[in-house]
């Protein structure tokens, strides 16, 4: 069968490499067919005429016996085709034909006047050619070349490094004369094919001297200098792409630089499908040094080969690899080939940085702490932004799930992830100096943004630092949305806001606020005005309604609204008890901001247990430090009004929150119901999302619970160019879950526009390491820095501890100024709300008080009694109790004025008393006497408070000269003044500073914290005994704190008690004027062990646990025994003890005992640990240990052998265990020589360190895993040592040095180089040595050669990466 095109068969058997003898194309062939949609049978004669080498038409028509007219309008159009190629650079217009790549296939793609559909023909060829070419017309022989060869980006290749010329772009520059950048080819097939990525197509594929020429005339590719060459190659470097050239002209020659990504470039992909790297050769290859690598995962995102997969040094298991046959000598069939090639895998099997996967938006955490420790804030910076535009809004206000997951946690707490982001995005804020990317490229096509929250601002960011002019609409009156308008200020800072939206402003976004979209302009009218996509992120901003009767009553008010009246201004107030619905974030900053405003009575009610809570915890705990009182499993049932007011709630029991699915279904018992009165309810139990017309007239479509409908990865609605994110899409969430859709929906919006495939390679699948599989035994134990609550954590110490403790010993002035310096911190607002309307009121004070002072004086002058007058506005601290207690402003609290009248005699300050209350009216039941009832911590004074001629209140106190000490500096006062009262009244004074000291030898650190802390009150009460004695009590105080108060022996024999003539229960509260008689029998057998749980005082717990010690000796020392034997035991130590008197001496001495029965028994009643015990005799042990192998070795020096406690592992004997496994830690790998100590890890042996390694301080926090080691002299072992030389570079000098190390008998295992700008080298050796005597030798040789001005070991902390050719 004759075939009917002969010259398109001939010219399809030249390009597809078949030979005569071979079986070749017909009239159906692919290439034929493709030919044909080109050009006609004659056409290809004529082609075919051409060389595969330029010749001119004149030499075409002599070859061929043919009239230059009869061949060149044919060539002519057909190069227009880019079958055929021409060139005048020679100055002649010369052609030739060219293969299918580089050649007719790209430059027919690229023809900017082809047909769509032909053009989609035409790249589904050029996809198909590609793996065709590489598998089977590329002959074996010539796999190992490729046609192409990858060069990293020329920022990674040092410039000192010792590389061929032809592996650098620059000479391949310098050579050509010619240039032109033209459309990436690759990436307009896959564009054309739906397959396209996020990477730009538009002029990224530079074209040398007669390929650019060809460009030019055939309007494929505008001329550049050689100057935009490097700028284009710059580009595409930040872009992520490396640098291609092709093979097939010499390895001096190129035809192209393309710039090639791995989800576009035809190359790059087919070799990844084909798991062949032929397209990708290279003699470079990336080095990462595991020590420093952080595992951020920026170099696996960017990798064009799918080379590289996140892991862990923490996972034991071994990471499955597939084993491949060496591809130059296999018939590469599909059973090889990777389809699944589009599909980024980021993390290998075993898993990698919990805290990264963790991260909704998957920030490269390790990143930009890494650089932050190094003190790069500025790349640190950079690092975030990749992935998150706020992270000085998200430093304060983020869940940080990131810390809940870290490894760090397995140690001991969770790096302080959140306050480093925060730290080092208020370090730009601080400095003024705002970051703001640079823009990857321009593009025309404008983007509209609906929304400016967090999800619409992040959408705008990306977009516009891709390239796009950005327009973003608000409904509201400024940009931030939730952030703005629904977090409070006191968590949130307005102006951090707006430093960030800053950032967009200067990257050109443009923001229109006060629009309504559905109601102001519609999509379909800014459709018209030339946007070309949308991204919908309108948030969840309106409170959910609870469906419950009485909602509609004045005073209930959903909790979004609220808190946008706050942040407006339009609230400044909330009176009244207040009720607030809800258990979540927006709960707890509605229950927080009204706090804020004075009322400090609030309640939050919710469904769920308190482990159940859907808030973050920290701000749930600053809400109970606050007063917050939080009421769980309560659900509303009804809202109680009067005259259309709230006034109550009624609740009813909250059985079950969620059925056994986990889904959302609440049982209640209505029969168990509570009614909470109240003057404002705030709902917060959930956001709703309010559309308008927004999506009126589109295909998107709104779900039952009002969020859009989005396609999953893309964020694509049925209207195609709308796009969604945020809380309208995903439902109401966090800031950072809103951020990681908008930067996910910039992507999308992104390739929409620019005609791209939306799925391909946008796969981020992050899965965490097993964390049950971690060696943590080598972390360092630096407690975490809390930079933030530091602060605030001793402020309320100081507040809880301190301040009580000064008011116990009489220290009134001390107690005041600590007082109100933690106030200052604890809450600034309220602390500076009060400094400032005591300043307005100054004047006003000023004036007041001298009327008073001149008043009071002249009574007491012509009563003839000596005084002493001042007057002083109240503390700070005091007044904001006031308030807070009375609800009331610094405007409504009235008597915050004082006056101290100091007289001679006790008899002086009851006829003052007299006085005043003849010049001023008293107020009833605000009269106190504490010179006949003095306080426990010896304060007397007189306090009354009365009506001053403007009906304002004020308090007046008198007291004599010695009393007025005794406040001011309490038991200070004695040893100051060097006086005494008498020595009742002494021992008075002093009985609580005994118990305080009695109470902190008898228990432990932690309980007498505890126990001190209950015992610090302000409150008292004063009971009577039948006699008549007063006794102070704190308030809550039982009838036995009483009888322990009394004495011990009262206590231990009470039986019962009698209050005000009646028996009473021991466990009740005594209150103010109680008569208690204690009931006691001689036959009673002591204090109950509940006792303990239900007395309140700090004394009456210590003498019952004092009782117990006592009485129960012997019980006691029988379990400590006990306890002590078998920790003995477990720790090998049980002889070493018992067999050793110098030893237990030394654990008797330590901690006080005379005998081990009293050590045992101060064990058994938990006087003492046996941890302490333990840790004390393993030193001991030890020591008497070593003592004795010194002795035996100085007494047989040569013939006697280092006595072992345990077999040798790798040239080391550990104590008391054989055979064990020993490892060298790597972050400071000792050797033979070196001190070393050893730790036992967990599942891995003993892990041994040098003694001054930094990380055996974090160790030595668990001595109990502590154990001696030692070198084993007789072992005949190698152990590496990592050497650093430091030097000029020269040429040999890498040669030179590896000669010094080999004549110093070192074994080179491993070499890293590098060379900085300065020309200063620094060369790594991983070096083999017996033993540290052969270092100092090792080095001094080394030290020896030219060039080199420091040698020395490696120490713990250095490491680094470098990019080195591979020879």
């Amino acid at each position: 069968m004759s075939n009917k095109y002969p010259n398109l068969i001939r010219w399809a058997d030249w390009l597809d490499n078949i030979y005569p003898g071979q079986e070749g194309n017909n009239d159906e062939s692919e290439s034929v067919q493709f030919l044909l949609h080109f050009c006609s049978d004659e056409d290809a004669r004529i082609a075919m005429m051409c060389e595969p080498f330029f010749k001119s038409l004149d030499e075409i028509a002599e070859a061929n016996n043919v009239t230059v007219e009869e061949i060149a309008s044919t060539l002519e159009e057909m190069s227009m085709k880019g079958l055929i190629m021409c060139s005048s650079l020679s100055g002649v217009l010369k052609y030739r034909r060219w293969p299918w790549l580089p050649g007719i296939l790209e430059f027919v793609v690229l023809d900017k006047e082809i047909d769509p559909e032909l053009l989609k023909y035409a790249s589904d060829f050029y996809e198909e050619r590609i793996r065709l070419t590489d598998m089977t017309a590329m002959p074996f022989e010539k796999r190992a070349h490729g046609g192409l060869r990858t060069i990293p980006i020329m920022e990674s290749v040092a410039a000192k490094s010792t590389i061929m010329p032809f592996e650098e772009l620059k000479p391949f520059i310098d050579k050509a004369t010619k240039f032109s950048v033209a459309n990436c080819a690759c990436r307009t097939a896959t564009r054309a094919l739906g397959m396209g990525c996020e990477h730009t197509h538009i002029d990224t594929c530079i074209q040398l001297d007669d390929y650019a020429d060809y460009g030019i005339r055939t309007q494929r590719a505008r001329e550049i200098s050689k100057e935009e060459v490097y700028e284009i190659l710059r580009k595409m470097e930040k872009a992520g792409h490396v640098h291609q050239v092709f093979n097939t002209q010499g390895h001096d020659t190129t035809c192209f630089i393309c710039n090639c990504c791995g989800c576009g470039c035809a190359s790059l992909r087919t070799a990844n499908m084909l798991n062949l790297q032929m397209n990708m050769a290279s003699n470079f290859v990336a080095k990462v040094d595991p020590e420093k690598c952080v595992a951020c995962g920026a170099c696996v995102e960017s990798c064009n080969a799918n080379a590289l997969t996140l892991g862990t040094n923490f996972c034991e298991a071994e990471c499955e690899t597939k084993n491949l046959p060496d591809y130059m000598d296999t018939n590469w069939t599909e059973e090889f080939w990777d389809m699944d090639y589009l599909k980024r895998k980021m993390v290998n099997k075993s898993g990698s940085a919990p805290c990264k996967a963790a991260c909704p938006a998957h920030i490269s955490i390790q990143g930009y702490i890494r650089k932050a420790a190094e003190g790069k804030y500025d790349e640190a910076l950079k690092v975030i932004k990749r992935d998150n535009p706020f992270p000085a809004v998200c430093g304060r206000i983020c869940p940080h799930d990131c810390e809940n997951e870290c490894t760090r946690a397995r140690v001991d707490e969770a790096m302080a992830i959140d306050d480093i982001k925060k730290f080092i995005a208020d370090k730009e804020l601080e400095e003024g100096n705002l970051y703001v990317p640079e823009k990857k490229d321009s593009y025309e096509e404008k983007v509209a943004v609906i929304g400016a929250g967090p999800a619409g601002m992040t959408a705008a960011y990306y977009l516009a630092v891709e390239g796009y002019p950005v327009t973003v609409f608000e409904k509201n009156a400024a940009p931030g949305g939730m952030l703005k308008f629904g977090i409070p200020s006191f968590r949130l800072k307005k102006d951090v806001i707006d430093a960030e939206i800053e950032v967009l402003r200067r990257l050109g976004v443009e923001f229109k606020c006060g629009v309504d979209v559905g109601r102001d302009v519609t999509i379909e009218q800014l459709r018209e005005q030339g946007y070309k996509a949308f991204y919908v992120a309108i948030g969840a901003q309106a409170s959910r309604k609870l469906g419950i009767e009485g909602e509609e009553l004045i005073g209930v008010q959903g909790g979004i609204n609220f808190l946008r009246g706050v942040n407006e201004g339009v609230i400044s107030s909330v009176e009244g008890d207040t009720v607030v619905i809800g258990g979540g974030n927006v709960a707890v900053d509605v229950a927080r901001a009204v706090m804020r405003l004075g009322n400090r009575n609030v309640k939050m009610v919710c469904l769920e247990k308190d482990e159940e809570m859907p808030t973050v915890p920290d701000e749930k705990d600053e809400a109970l430090a606050e007063g917050v009182e939080i009421c769980n499993s309560w659900g509303p049932k009804r809202i109680i009004g009067e005259n259309g007011r709230v006034t109550g709630v009624e609740f009813m029991r909250c059985v079950s929150v969620f059925d056994e699915t986990g889904r959302f279904s609440p049982v209640y018992d209505e029969n168990d119901t509570v009614i909470m009165p109240c003057s404002n309810v705030f709902t917060a139990i959930g956001q709703s999302i309010v559309w308008g017309d927004l999506l009126s007239g589109t295909k998107a479509k709104v779900e039952d619970f009002r969020v859009v409908n989005v396609a999953e990865i893309s964020y694509q609605t049925a209207e195609e160019d709308i796009f969604a994110g945020g809380d309208c899409a995903m439902g109401p969430g966090f800031t950072i879950d809103a951020i990681a859709t908008g930067r996910s929906g910039a992507i999308s919006v992104h390739r929409y526009v620019q005609g791209k495939n939306l799925l391909i390679r946008r796969e981020r699948e992050y899965k965490p390491f097993d964390k049950e599989l971690g060696d943590y035994s080598g972390f360092d134990k630096q407690p975490r820095q809390r930079p933030h609550h530091a602060a605030a954590s001793k402020a309320l110490e100081t507040m809880e501890i301190y301040a009580p403790i000064a008011h116990r010993l009489g220290m009134s002035r001390i107690k005041w100024e600590l007082e109100d310096l933690s106030l200052k911190i604890l809450d600034p607002i309220g602390y500076n709300e009060i400094v400032e309307g005591l300043k307005a009121q100054s004047e006003q004070h000023e004036e007041f008080l001298k009327g008073i002072q001149q008043r009071i004086s002249e009574k007491l002058r012509e009563a003839h009694i000596n005084n002493t007058i001042s007057a002083r506005v109240k503390h700070i601290y005091s007044i904001y109790r006031k308030m807070y207690a009375q609800h009331k402003t610094i405007n409504e609290i009235y008597d915050i004025c004082a006056v101290r009248i100091i007289v001679d005699t006790v008899a002086d300050c009851y006829n003052v008393l007299g006085y005043v209350h003849d010049l001023y009216k008293p107020i009833p039941g605000r009269f106190k006497d504490y010179i006949s009832t003095p306080k426990p911590n010896g304060y007397q004074s007189l306090h009354t408070t009365v009506i001053g001629r403007a009906g304002i209140p004020f308090e007046i106190q008198i007291r004599t000269a010695e009393m007025h000490k005794m406040a001011e500096y309490g038991v200070a006062a004695h040893w100051k003044y060097k006086q005494g009262l008498d020595k009742k009244a002494g021992e008075e004074t002093f009985a609580w500073i005994r118990q305080l000291l009695e109470a902190q030898q008898d228990t432990e650190a932690e309980d007498f914290i505890k126990n001190i802390k209950v015992d610090l009150f302000a409150d008292e009460v004063f009971v009577f005994t039948p006699k008549g004695d007063v006794v102070n009590m704190p308030a809550g105080a039982t009838p036995i704190d009483l009888a322990y108060a009394i004495h011990s022996a009262v206590g231990n024999r009470m039986t019962g008690c009698k209050v005000n003539g009646r028996i009473a229960p021991i466990d009740s509260q005594l209150k103010n004027g109680d008569i208690v008689e204690i009931l006691t029998s001689k036959e009673a057998h002591g204090p109950s062990r509940d006792w303990v749980k239900i007395v309140k005082t700090t004394e009456a717990r210590n003498k019952i646990k004092q009782w117990f010690k006592k009485e129960c000796r012997e019980e006691n020392i029988v379990n400590g025994r006990e306890e002590l034997d078998r920790e003995l035991r477990a720790n090998l130590l049980y002889n070493g003890f018992y067999e050793n008197e110098e030893v237990r001496r030394n654990v008797f001495n330590k901690f006080s005992f005379s005998s081990l029965d009293e050590m045992y028994a101060a064990i058994g009643y938990g006087g003492i640990t046996v941890t302490k015990i333990l840790n004390k005799v393993k030193d001991d042990v030890g020591k008497l240990r070593r003592q004795r192998e010194q002795a035996e070795r100085a007494a047989h020096p040569q013939d006697q052998q280092p006595v072992r406690s345990g077999k040798s592992s790798d040239g080391v004997v550990v104590e008391g265990i054989d055979s064990c496994l020993v490892k060298f830690a790597r972050c400071c790998t000792p050797i033979p020589g070196d001190e070393i100590v050893g730790f036992i890890t967990r599942g891995r042996g003993v892990s041994v360190h040098r003694a001054n390694c930094p990380n055996v301080k974090g160790l030595m926090e668990h001595p109990e895993r502590m154990i001696d080691v030692e070198w084993d002299g007789a072992a005949d072992t190698l152990f590496q040592v990592e050497i650093v030389v430091e030097c000029l570079d020269r040429m040999g000098l890498l040669k030179d040095v590896t000669i010094a190390i080999g004549d110093a008998g070192g074994n080179i295992l491993s070499a890293a180089t590098s060379t900085n700008r300065e020309g200063i080298a620094t060369l790594r050796f991983m070096v083999e040595i017996s033993d540290a005597s052969g270092l100092d030798p090792l080095l001094a040789s080394i030290s020896s050669v030219d060039s080199v001005y420091d040698a020395r070991r490696l120490m713990p902390g250095e490491g680094g990466a470098q990019l080195k050719r591979r020879v």
